[in-house]
């Protein structure tokens, strides 16, 4: 089976200490691993910031909890 290679995504290096691992290189390279890959695809910056909001705002729309009634 032949192993297919994502030149979008980020190299997370493992670091040995949980601190490490929580920093801004790391959560970014992430964050930035965890989206479609349409999004990180894209070649402009005002497609790039449709597609981020509509996702965002679908994302919370699904994970969202209203507790006012």
């Amino acid at each position: 089976m032949e192993e297919y290679l994502d030149s979008t995504l980020l190299n997370v290096t493992p670091s040995k200490t949980k601190m490490g691992q929580s920093t801004f290189k790391c959560d970014a390279a992430r964050e930035w691993n965890g989206l479609p890959r349409e999004i990180r695809e894209l070649n402009t910056l005002s497609k790039f910031k449709t597609h981020i909001f509509k996702h965002f705002m679908d994302q919370d729309r699904i994970n969202h909890v209203c507790t006012v009634n």
